[in-house]
C-alpha cells in the first residue's frame, strides 16, 4: 500500500502530546506539582491562621485558586513546550511524504531523503479521531493525519493487518484530544 501526504509541525505535535499524555511519568510531574506547591501555600496559610487572618486567608484562597487553574496553565505550558521540541526535532521531515507499507518493510520518501525499516519495529498503533500514530521501536513515530489520506479506511485495514502479524495492541481512542488531557 502507497499513500503520500504533507505533514506539518502539528502533525508531529499532535502525535508528541499524545504520547506525552499517556506517558506515567509526565502524568506524575504534572501531579505531583499540581498539589506540592498549593498544599504548601495552604499548610502557611493554616499555621499563621492564629496571629495574622488576613494573611492567612490570602494565603488560603491563593491555594484553593491554584489548585483551580493549575490544569488549564499546565495544559497551555507544556502544549508550548513540545511544540519548541517538536520544531527542533521535526524540521527536516515536514512537507510531502510518501510511505510504502508492504508485508516485510516500511519506506518512507520525502524530498531530501528515504528510509527503510523493518516492519517489526512498530511496538504499538494507536487510532485516534484525527490520527492514526505508529510507536516505534527506536522512541520514535509515524503520523497519519486521516483529514491528509483520502483512504483511511484501507490504511486502518492494513495496520490492523499488520499489528494482527505482529501481535502488537492495536488501540483506539478516539475521544483523546490535548484539551481534555489533564485529568487530575
Amino acid at each position: 500500500m502507497t499513500i503520500a501526504f504533507d505533514l506539518d509541525e502539528n502533525d508531529y505535535l499532535q502525535g508528541t502530546l499524545f504520547f506525552a499524555s499517556k506517558n506515567r511519568v509526565v502524568k506524575r510531574a504534572i501531579l505531583k506539582w499540581w498539589l506540592i506547591a498549593p498544599v504548601g501555600i495552604l499548610l502557611v496559610g493554616l499555621a499563621l491562621l492564629r496571629s495574622d487572618k488576613v494573611v492567612s486567608f490570602a494565603l488560603i484562597t491563593f491555594a484553593v485558586i491554584q489548585l483551580a487553574i493549575y490544569p488549564l496553565y499546565i495544559k497551555e505550558r507544556y502544549k508550548q513546550r513540545y511544540k519548541k521540541l517538536v520544531a527542533q526535532l521535526y524540521k527536516t521531515k515536514i512537507g510531502k511524504l510518501t510511505i510504502v507499507l508492504n508485508d516485510e518493510m516500511i519506506e518512507l520518501y520525502r524530498e531530501t531523503a528515504s528510509s527503510k525499516f523493518d516492519i517489526t519495529e512498530i511496538e504499538e498503533i494507536i487510532e485516534t479521531g484525527d490520527y492514526f500514530f505508529a510507536r516505534l521501536s527506536a522512541n520514535s513515530m509515524l503520523v497519519f493525519p486521516k483529514n491528509k489520506i483520502s483512504q483511511t479506511p484501507t490504511l486502518r485495514d492494513k495496520l490492523k493487518q499488520i499489528t494482527t502479524k505482529l501481535n502488537v495492541a492495536f488501540n483506539v481512542d478516539l475521544n483523546w484530544r490535548w484539551k481534555d488531557y489533564v485529568e487530575i
